[in-house]
């Protein structure tokens, strides 16, 4: 039971084993990582060797020349890196406050965004599916990366396994889990399966996710139902979800 419980939580990701990062492909920007890693040692002590080394090599690999040069990099671990237990805990609340302001947003926007194609509120536009395809917050991750706070959240938390989940989550605490769950966050359109923070799919991956799904949901109810009332029009779902056939011929039934 706990395993099940243990993969919802933060998605039904493949069972592996941790694996150390992968050396950065450019020599500037790991010669940088270095420096970054003695230069934070120094500054907060042995205690931290664990924390610094993991959330560098976690901003490394998914750092790209776009984001900025090797000194940007190393300037930024430099200034986000958050040693103090207390503080920690206070940008860990940050960031839970604010990403669920924006996830909430996100998600009550696409619902109504949405409504007009799968709730039998009167007859549908042609324009009804090309707004219950879009995904207001599908940039989301793009734009937390561009602004830096993604490379933070992964300086600063770990990024764990679904079998470091498994064989270590039952001791841990409940902030030990919201940290976890942080990194390992998904997208605000039905929680789409994009891999969290760490994976960075594009937006416009994203915005194809959310037609596919919408796409899905484009079911075409049957005349004969006496579920369906009247005002059903071809191509529109029944708010009382009644059996009916999808637009390649294929009907479902009860």
């Amino acid at each position: 039971m706990f395993a099940l419980l243990a993969a919802i939580a933060l998605g039904a990701t493949p069972a592996v084993t941790a694996t150390p990062v992968a050396p950065a492909a450019d020599p500037a920007l790991a010669a940088a990582a270095s420096r970054t890693k003695a230069a934070l040692l120094a500054k907060h002590g042995e205690a931290q060797r664990a924390r610094i080394e993991r959330g560098v090599d976690q901003v490394v690999r998914s750092w790209r020349a776009a984001d900025g040069t090797p000194a940007a990099f190393e300037a930024l671990a430099l200034e986000q890196f958050v040693a103090d237990d207390a503080a920690l805990a206070a940008t860990l609340a940050r960031f839970e406050e604010n990403l669920e302001e924006l996830d909430g947003r996100f998600l009550q926007a696409n619902r109504t965004l949405a409504r007009h194609a799968v709730l039998d509120i009167g007859p549908q536009l042609p324009v009804d599916g090309l707004f219950a395809a879009f995904d207001s917050g599908a940039h989301l991750n793009d734009d937390l990366y561009d602004s830096k706070l993604a490379f933070v959240a992964l300086l600063n938390f770990p990024l764990t396994t679904l079998d470091e989940r498994l064989g270590a989550g039952t001791s841990w605490s409940r902030r030990r889990w919201a940290e976890a769950r942080l990194v390992g966050r998904r997208g605000s359109l039905g929680g789409a399966s994009d891999g969290g923070i760490a994976s960075r799919v594009p937006g416009p991956v994203k915005q194809q996710i959310a037609k596919a799904s919408a796409d899905s949901q484009a079911y075409w109810p049957t005349t004969t139902s006496s579920h369906i009332t009247s005002s059903t029009a071809p191509g529109r779902v029944s708010s009382r979800r009644a059996p009916g056939c999808f637009p390649t011929g294929t009907c479902a039934t009860r």
